[in-house]
């Protein structure tokens, strides 16, 4: 498993990323048919058109939601299947670390820690694998398709956007190193926690 900042990678993850870009390649362009056509159908009945102009648009705009709708549970599909593995995957090699180092381990870290990082551990790195997959992709393509869109039809606008946006991801940052600091802290204490635990289970038998 190589270790870098960005996107997880494991086994297989190259090909997932490839497909889930495509995949929201493609619902960005559909949640920019999905406004384009409710802002015609808004301007249309505002304008007190007939309704057999507007039902086009409307009928257009169901479609792109619907689907924008079905890519976006595809997406999730492909990426739990792969996380599902994936965990699989780390949980075998896991267990074999533990049987051939594990007493090195248990000495420096506790049993606690050894039990945790083997349940919940595992388990908390698939949950990470379905969110940020598809986040952090989502995150970089949907923007950039919406802006190169508002580019041609109105310059100022798409500027206003690549302005405001940075500020948008600034705060999220802020928001995210407060929200790990108190993980950080709580981590911590659950660890001890659940250290002490383990041990008073051990000593049972000679209290």
């Amino acid at each position: 498993m190589k270790r870098k900042k960005g996107l997880p990678s494991y086994p297989g993850s190259r090909k997932l990323y490839i497909l889930l870009s495509v995949l929201i390649a493609i619902e960005a362009i559909s949640i920019i048919a999905q406004a384009t056509f409710l802002a015609r159908a808004i301007t249309l009945l505002f304008e007190r058109a007939p309704l057999s102009e507007t039902l086009g648009s409307i009928g257009l705009f169901l479609l792109a939601f619907v689907i924008r709708y079905a890519l976006s549970h595809l997406q999730q599909y492909i990426t739990e299947k792969f996380a599902q593995t994936t965990s699989f995957n780390l949980r075998k090699e896991l267990i074999k670390a533990y049987f051939q180092h594990g007493h090195r381990f248990i000495q420096s870290k506790g049993t606690g820690r050894l039990v945790t990082l083997a349940i919940e551990g595992i388990d908390q790195l698939k949950k990470y694998l379905e969110i940020i997959s598809i986040r952090m992709l989502r995150t970089i393509i949907v923007p950039i398709m919406i802006v190169i869109y508002v580019f041609t039809l109105d310059k100022a606008s798409a500027i206003i956007l690549i302005l405001t946006v940075p500020i948008i991801i600034l705060f999220m940052i802020l928001l995210g190193l407060a929200a790990q600091k108190m993980a950080d802290k709580q981590y911590a204490t659950y660890r001890i926690l659940s250290n002490h635990f383990i041990d008073s289970l051990k000593g049972l038998e000679t209290l």
